[in-house]
């Protein structure tokens, strides 16, 4: 069992990943501390759309895992997908991109595991 000392937040800013969550509009409402660290702080990107922060996009990108995941329900994966650091450096990542769903099972959010796999690529 784990110790009461030990809270959601630190396993969740522990997980060695990003982790962010996306409303249906592809807005970023909720960033995990590596993804802050990799992108910027909470209050620099929440409320943004996601394709533009990550990617510097005017549009939803295309193969957006996210996008299926709001059409499908269900779990999707991007094994390589090209983003912009907070430096602006290109990075690749692998995203996992799981459904969150209400009590009548519709998608209203969508949550993005991301690992950096840029020095498996380069």
């Amino acid at each position: 069992m784990v110790s009461n000392k030990v809270k959601t937040r630190d396993i969740i800013n522990g997980i060695g990943a990003g982790l962010y969550l996306l409303d249906k509009n592809f807005r970023i409402i909720w960033i995990n501390k590596y993804q802050a660290d990799w992108f910027g702080t909470a209050d620099d990107i929440c409320g943004k759309d996601c394709y533009r922060v990550f990617q510097y996009r005017n549009h939803v990108c295309p193969g957006c895992p996210t996008a299926r995941v709001f059409r499908s329900g269900t779990v999707q994966v991007a094994k390589s997908a090209r983003g912009f650091n907070k430096d602006g450096q290109k990075r690749y990542y692998q995203l996992t991109v799981s459904p969150i769903k209400d009590n009548q099972n519709r998608v209203v959010f969508a949550l993005e595991l991301v690992q950096d796999i840029t020095a498996r690529l380069t």
